[in-house]
């Protein structure tokens, strides 16, 4: 009984200075995270992308430019879905959702994807949204300041129901 304890006020103390408990986000958007985990971070984040399948489309964004939080949408246009989460870095998925999409939402998305421009060059990989696609046999990540994202990505984030943050506030 005294371990539970100890394992509960450990995890209230984590909350609280993640900013978590209390809704601080200051707090969790100023702490500083060591480079290796951001190294981590940003690996695993980057296979995700990578293992885009045949016929879906992964979107990623990053809360707060925070690398280890990553807000990730998988849209299967062969089932017709959509899930998405945020993705906690080496400890959690959370709020995580299965959506149907209609059959001309799918149609929708398979004509714009082919639109997409190239990629922002200059964007930093924190601070940017990305869309991964694959063409035959082949994987291709298109990445985007966040804060100036081409239109089109709006319109996937919209069709595909998925939460984005974009653009000057």
């Amino acid at each position: 009984m005294e371990t539970t304890m100890k394992s509960k006020l450990i995890f209230c103390l984590a909350l609280i200075l993640s900013g978590g408990l209390f809704g601080c986000s200051d707090i969790a958007q100023h702490s500083v995270a060591a480079p290796k985990q951001d190294e981590g971070a940003k690996e695993y984040f980057k296979n995700y992308l990578a293992k885009c399948d045949t016929n879906e489309i992964r979107c990623l964004w990053f809360l707060q430019d925070n690398p280890e939080i990553g807000v990730a949408m998988t849209i299967n246009l062969n089932k017709e879905s959509v899930f998405t989460a945020r993705e906690a870095y080496n400890w959690a998925e959370q709020g995580s959702q299965v959506r149907q999409l209609s059959h001309s939402q799918k149609l929708n998305l398979e004509k714009i994807i082919g639109d997409l421009p190239a990629s922002d060059k200059n964007a930093e990989f924190d601070k940017s949204v990305f869309i991964s696609l694959r063409n035959e046999n082949q994987v291709k990540t298109f990445q985007y300041d966040r804060q100036y994202p081409p239109a089109i990505i709006q319109r996937i984030y919209d069709i595909g129901g998925g939460y984005f943050e974009g653009g000057k506030p």
